[in-house]
């Protein structure tokens, strides 16, 4: 049993390194160590300079593996000066691209079914567009709902309470409801609602 073990698992093991020597043969895979130059976000491309190569610099090093134009995948923005790794695609010197970044300054991702993100340089993360605005902090709005709910009791008890003199008229009794209503209505502290470093 031992035997035919260790038969059959070198025969998978030459296997293996048979089918990858014949990969080897059609990809060559290149990875360097280097140092960011330039970030050209318009075209989602970086100039890198290698760390074993004092004068070389390597130019349009793709931020996204693949670039077809129509503005989808994830691109990652790194810092100037920044350590990164490339790689090199099909072994062809101009399709560079990036595959590690050590720090970087803002990000995006548009997806195929429309969605997108986009972390700016200042912090803020930004889905689709942002148009609803700020994102809701729910614990500010569960106190300022319940807030709201206890005024409006207040409200109710204030116009039960009003008080009333039959011979008075509506105007007696409109200024005492009035009276009565401002007491009660203190404006509701908002402070804290929305988290404008995130939109949605």
């Amino acid at each position: 049993m031992g035997d035919n073990f260790k038969i059959s698992n070198n025969a998978n093991l030459l296997a293996h390194a048979a089918g990858y020597h014949k990969l080897r043969k059609h990809i060559s895979i290149t990875h360097v160590l280097a140092t960011v130059l330039r970030v050209d976000r318009a075209e989602g491309t970086c100039d890198v300079a290698p760390v074993n190569d004092e004068d070389g610099v390597i130019y349009d090093v793709r931020l996204a593996s693949v670039i077809d134009g129509s503005g989808k995948g994830v691109f990652i923005y790194p810092s100037k000066e920044t350590p990164v790794i490339v790689g090199m695609i099909e072994g062809e010197e101009t399709k560079y691209f990036l595959e590690s970044v050590s720090c970087f300054d803002a990000a995006s991702i548009v997806a195929q079914n429309g969605f997108e993100a986009a972390l700016s340089d200042d912090g803020k993360l930004v889905f689709n567009g942002g148009d609803n605005g700020a994102l809701v902090n729910i614990d500010p709005l569960k106190r300022i709902l319940c807030a709201l709910d206890d005024k409006i009791i207040r409200i109710i008890k204030a116009i039960q309470n009003a008080p009333v003199v039959p011979t008075d008229g509506g105007a007696s009794f409109k200024a005492a409801l009035i009276t009565s209503l401002l007491n009660e209505l203190i404006p509701v502290n908002k402070a804290g609602l929305g988290d404008n470093d995130i939109c949605h």
